[in-house]
């Protein structure tokens, strides 16, 4: 791309692909809560989502034991994983369930944390923040080989309205179940044509290609 390399780093994306961007794309795109809500009024698919929370009372008015498994708790407006809780499944005594990375976690840590997102803990622009929860998406059959932890997800650039890079991105240990290259996770790029991968790439270095 531009001769640069054939790896696109993150500043040459910003300064040259990002800021293209109009800002009312910046926005939604800097918000997984409007994010979701304009996809799913296009008809595209979305994870169910559970709840909102705005303010401190939401967070203690909301009816925590009737969660189920299978949820995820996501900060509006973070970027590379952060302030995300994956939750796998319920423990032995209702209020309490087990993380994906495997980690105990009862009302009262789950509460805590919506509250330190409100206040805007992993918010990318340090301000105040909105808290959702939304249902977790099981792993599909075809990635069970890639990774025993987390749902591996395949991630397509756009530019310009055509499709120009895509990668798998493969949860780890390290992620804690998340696909977040910023976590520890994997990527893997797809090469369009043919659907192959080509290069990996883990903490910022390469591993295959």
């Amino acid at each position: 791309m531009h001769g640069y390399s054939d790896i696109l780093t993150k500043n040459l994306r910003n300064w040259v692909y990002l800021r293209e961007n109009s800002a009312f794309g910046r926005r939604v795109a800097n918000s997984k809560l409007r994010t979701k809500r304009i996809l799913a009024k296009k008809g595209i698919s979305v994870p169910r989502l559970i709840a909102v929370f705005k303010t401190q009372e939401d967070v203690f008015k909301f009816s925590w034991e009737k969660l189920e498994d299978n949820f995820v708790i996501k900060p509006a407006s973070s970027s590379g994983g952060e302030g995300i809780l994956v939750i796998r499944k319920r423990a032995k005594w209702a209020g309490e369930w087990f993380l994906m990375d495997g980690r105990k976690a009862d009302i009262a840590y789950l509460r805590f944390h919506c509250l330190d997102i409100l206040q805007g803990q992993f918010n990318i622009r340090g301000s105040q923040d909105k808290v959702f929860i939304e249902e977790r998406i099981k792993i599909h059959p075809k990635f069970l080989r890639f990774t025993k932890l987390g749902t591996p997800d395949v991630r397509v650039i756009v530019y310009n309205r055509v499709p120009v890079m895509a990668m798998l991105r493969i949860p780890t240990e390290e992620s804690g179940g998340k696909a977040n290259l910023h976590q520890g996770a994997i990527g893997l790029g797809i090469d369009l044509a043919t659907g192959i991968t080509t290069y990996g790439v883990h903490n910022g270095q390469l591993i295959n290609k």
